[in-house]
């Protein structure tokens, strides 16, 4: 079975129930991280851990956003271009990581 055809139930499991719908974000971005950790040659979670893990961090997350606390708005910032004497260039081209050959 192909992993589109995975997710895909995977996340019918979970958006069935609109209330399980942040658990799915979580499991999903979950499995994202692992791969990515995989791909660095990183110590990852074993497949069976990933949805403890995420309850687990979603858990932490609600207790904390639930807990009152707000953080105070800053004001809306509006760009302006930069002055004569704020001129930089950047470069945004072909950054590569030499190891991997990799961008």
């Amino acid at each position: 079975m192909k992993i589109q055809h995975m997710l895909y139930g995977f996340a019918n499991i979970f958006i069935r129930q609109a209330k399980q719908l942040d658990l799915f974000a979580t499991v999903a971005w979950s499995i994202w991280c692992q791969r990515n950790k995989i791909r660095c040659n990183e110590q990852s979670l074993p497949l069976g851990k990933i949805m403890e893990s995420a309850a687990s961090l979603m858990t932490e997350f609600q207790k904390h956003y639930n807990s009152g606390v707000r953080v105070p708005r800053q004001r809306d910032v509006k760009w302006e271009p930069p002055t004569a004497s704020m001129m930089w260039k950047t470069n945004f081209d072909g950054a590569m990581f030499s190891e991997s050959d990799l961008a």
